[in-house]
């Protein structure tokens, strides 16, 4: 599996891409490194995380899920008051929707942060939506 991590300086997201088998010990070693080298900034951004087709995702069981909540929960007490947007960037939206209700089952009771969770399939939505110019009328 590769997870890459970048900041988008130009739309002020963070952006991640994985494939392959989304294991989240490497998910949480990858988003540790981007957020120790922005000195906590990336920790703060709009996260727009790709899913390529061939990401098997929805093997994240919830003991996975509750360490990377676990990792967030520990960067939120170091660095309080994140209260993100995320959006799962999918090509089929029917991949991948256990993962995204485990995940928001486990992430409703989290301490220390905030994040609002969407499956979107396309990136120019997506990235409104995280820049609060979403269609209001839809």
């Amino acid at each position: 599996m590769a997870v890459r991590y970048y900041v988008d300086e130009d739309d002020d997201l963070l952006i991640g891409i994985a494939s392959g088998l989304i294991a989240v010990d490497q998910l949480i070693t990858v988003l540790n490194k981007i957020i120790t080298e922005t000195n906590g900034a990336a920790f703060y951004k709009n996260h727009l995380f790709i899913l390529e087709q061939d990401s098997l995702s929805s093997l994240m069981d919830s003991d996975a899920l509750l360490r990377l909540r676990g990792f967030l929960e520990s960067w939120g007490e170091r660095l309080p008051g994140r209260n993100v947007r995320t959006v799962l960037l999918v090509s089929d939206p029917d991949v991948h929707p256990a993962s995204v209700k485990r995940w928001e089952k486990i992430n409703s009771d989290a301490l220390n942060y905030q994040a609002n969770m969407r499956i979107m399939t396309d990136r120019d939505e997506a990235i409104a939506w995280l820049k609060g110019r979403e269609n209001k009328s839809a």
